[in-house]
């Protein structure tokens, strides 16, 4: 009835989408990052199987009434599950999307159902946007384009919890009655304010604060003469057209009425 892919992916957005399917346009150019992402699962998958890794293996698991279909990337002779994203640098730097976790904690508790014993989990995450320079000037940034983000294994039944929900939440959204899509849905950025030496366009270290009164008590530490710049909230997915549906989505509208509101 309902992929794993499909199962984590907003269910605002998955009833947009069907909704407006005829009317849907995308630029063919913003469709390259999906074929760099076709090609770096090929290839690895090609490799997996020759050192003897399970690859993409097809499961259908039968839960409460609901088929869920899920296809994991690869599974080692180990029983270490990994899941291959194409991303960036910030999303890593957050520890990976909830989506991530959820999604390699469905697939383990459906394998393991279809009795493959499964020890760890990681993601295997490619930087489409790793800079070498940043990564030799900041304490901060991934050493290399490729990073291994652990996974902790969740119990059945704080997976099982989580499938009910998003099943109710999807069958909600069918019905017409559309959830409002998460902070992590909207690939989100919060409000904060930076403390930056003057003229330089980076925060110091430790430099970046949900408020101004944090900001301004750094501020006063500092022995180089300083600026706090104000940083707005950013809906990434909403703003850069990486959300197909956007132009039919009443909760953007909100999001954008109320953010014009308070710049004026």
């Amino acid at each position: 009835d309902i992929s794993v892919t499909g199962l984590v992916e907003s269910p605002r957005v998955a009833e947009l989408k069907r909704s407006h399917w005829h009317d849907i346009e995308e630029d063919v150019t913003d469709r390259t990052w999906l074929l760099r992402g076709s090609a770096l699962h090929y290839i690895l998958q090609k490799g997996a199987e020759r050192a003897g890794y399970l690859c993409e293996e097809r499961i259908v698991v039968d839960f409460e009434g609901t088929k869920i279909a899920m296809k994991p990337d690869i599974l080692s002779p180990e029983g270490i599950l990994s899941d291959f994203k194409d991303s960036t640098v910030y999303a890593v730097k957050l520890g990976g999307q909830d989506r991530w976790r959820w999604q390699l904690n469905i697939y383990r508790w459906g394998m393991e159902r279809c009795n493959y014993k499964i020890t760890a989990l990681e993601n295997i995450v490619f930087l489409k946007d790793w800079n070498e320079t940043e990564s030799e000037t900041r304490e901060d940034y991934p050493p290399c384009n490729i990073v291994s983000l652990p996974v902790k294994i969740l119990s059945d039944e704080d997976v099982e919890t989580y499938l009910r929900d998003r099943i109710a939440l999807h069958k909600q959204a069918r019905a017409g009655n559309l959830p409002d899509c998460t902070p992590d849905d909207r690939w989100q950025r919060e409000t904060t304010y930076a403390v930056k030496k003057k003229g330089n366009k980076r925060a110091m270290n430790g430099g970046k604060f949900a408020t101004l009164e944090e900001a301004d008590a750094f501020q006063k530490l500092q022995t180089v003469e300083t600026e706090i710049e104000y940083r707005p909230g950013r809906n990434l997915r909403c703003e850069r057209n990486k959300c197909l549906v956007a132009q039919w989505c009443d909760q953007w509208a909100q999001i954008q009425a109320e953010s014009e509101m308070e710049e004026f």
